[in-house]
């Protein structure tokens, strides 16, 4: 038996499953959208087509085992120390061709001070390039951050034999970013962007060389600061991430694209 009512209800029913199925796409689609707004995918470079200079993994291994090894431990406490780091840096830059100045500056502990090698146009906007020296407490730090400073010093060396730059590099070995001085107006990094907003300096980019040495082909060895973060990146560590702030995509596809070019490595961002 068929009533007034059936027709009304299913498409009522109707109405309700296009609204319902309406949501999930949208949903899906912010999800998506999301997705690809953390992720920054880049479809168009070509892999490994290098044609810079090489670098050399024999000197990136020697800085690494003389920062962790010899000039071990670099934390706050250990003053002398740094300021061997800080030396053996300064002559490094300086062999490379940079124009080398330091920013000292007073903390609890004494002094510290940054050590900045510049290449290329002395005026105009300028690239950073920064990595930090010490390491937390007694730890070696042979990856945070070693070979942070083992990138730097190896990419002053090919900036060395760079002929002509587009524009002014800054490479920076910042002083004092572990703990106590983490978060605080003495870190060597707000000590030195502190001085270039005095002088007004034009920054076109600032790229952090943090913690590039670890790598394992172990299966669940990359670990997230985040479980959500596990759904869109490997949980195996073989890979290199270029990491920005909200606003910074343009600059972090830029970089990502650039880093595809030269190596098999698998780049994430």
């Amino acid at each position: 038996m068929i009533t007034a009512g059936a027709p009304s209800a299913t498409m009522e029913r109707v109405r309700v499953l296009r609204t319902l199925a309406l949501i999930i796409a949208i949903l899906v689609g912010l999800a998506a959208g999301s997705a690809l707004y953390v992720t920054q995918p880049v479809y168009t470079a070509v892999r490994n087509l290098s044609t810079g200079g090489v670098v050399a993994p024999g000197k990136l291994e020697a800085h690494v085992r003389m920062l962790s090894v010899t000039l071990a431990p670099r934390d706050w406490q250990s003053a002398a120390n740094l300021d061997r780091v800080a030396t053996y840096i300064g002559t490094h830059l300086m062999k490379a061709g940079g124009r080398v100045s330091e920013q000292p500056y007073a903390v609890e502990s004494g002094r510290a001070r940054n050590v900045i090698a510049s290449f290329g146009p002395q005026q105009g906007p300028r690239v950073v390039v920064g990595a930090h020296y010490d390491a937390a407490g007694p730890l070696p730090g042979a990856d945070d951050n070693a070979s942070g400073v083992a990138g730097l010093l190896e990419l002053a060396s090919l900036l060395g034999q760079t002929r002509t730059l587009g524009s002014r590099v800054d490479l920076v070995a910042f002083a004092l970013e572990e703990p106590p001085y983490f978060g605080t107006k003495r870190m060597g990094s707000l000590v030195y962007a502190a001085a270039l907003k005095r002088e007004a300096a034009v920054v076109r980019a600032m790229i952090s060389l943090e913690m590039i040495g670890y790598f394992s082909d172990a299966p669940n060895s990359q670990r997230f600061p985040h479980p959500a973060l596990g759904l869109l990146y490997p949980s195996t560590g073989d890979f290199i991430a270029v990491v920005g702030r909200v606003g910074q995509g343009a600059l972090v596809r830029q970089v990502k694209k650039a880093m595809q070019r030269t190596t098999y490595l698998d780049v994430y961002s």
